[in-house]
């Protein structure tokens, strides 16, 4: 059966075959289900919104604050439960060998990546004021101008992007990217392994 009909039999496997006596199925681990939940919250309901918010941030939000505070918090929310879900699956892991090795492996690769992305975000590099200039205006107004040649500059015209943080944007970006392509991926290959281990199936 598809990824989706194996995540459905598989809960309805964890809260029908603990109460059921003559059920012949093993019993998924409490470990296992936490370890689940935790991620699938993680990275299914509030890593969306928190991306979201950086996409579509010229669109819903008048200014760059509200936009950067919701997905600041939203993405920290991501990172503590990824940390305290892989966290479950070390502290387990002694007592429970997936067969599936790949989704150890993307696992740990989540749980560094959290930590790094954080920690690359706080030190991110700011943009720098751009100076006001006297523009050619028929109106005779002071308009704020980015200087000639400089890398990049918002829509406001009032700050400049360095280099260093246009190097950092494309990387924050792209590790956003392939951190949300690996947990989707490592979802589905966990809901794979439980579903074998909770009907000895393949």
């Amino acid at each position: 059966p598809s990824i989706m009909r194996r995540a459905v039999a598989l809960a309805l496997v964890v809260l029908v075959a603990p109460s059921s006596a003559a059920s012949t199925l093993p019993v998924v681990p409490g470990w296992v289900i936490a370890h689940g939940i935790i991620m699938v919250v993680a990275w299914l309901a509030v890593a969306p919104l928190g991306i979201a918010a950086a996409v579509m941030k010229r669109t819903y939000f008048s200014t760059d604050t509200p936009w950067f505070t919701f997905h600041y918090r939203a993405q920290m929310v991501v990172s503590l439960l990824t940390l305290v879900g892989g966290s479950i699956a070390i502290a387990s892991y002694g007592a429970y060998n997936p067969a599936d090795n790949a989704h150890t492996v993307m696992g740990l690769f989540l749980y560094v990546a959290v930590a790094v992305q954080v920690i690359s975000g706080l030190v991110r590099p700011h943009v720098t004021p751009a100076p006001p200039t006297r523009s050619r205006s028929t109106v005779g107004v002071l308009e704020a101008a980015v200087p000639e040649g400089a890398p990049a500059a918002d829509k406001t015209n009032t700050s400049v992007k360095t280099r260093a943080r246009l190097l950092w944007e494309i990387y924050h970006k792209n590790m956003g990217r392939v951190m949300m392509a690996v947990a989707l991926i490592n979802i589905a290959t966990g809901i794979h392994i439980a579903w074998q281990d909770a009907t000895g199936s393949g």
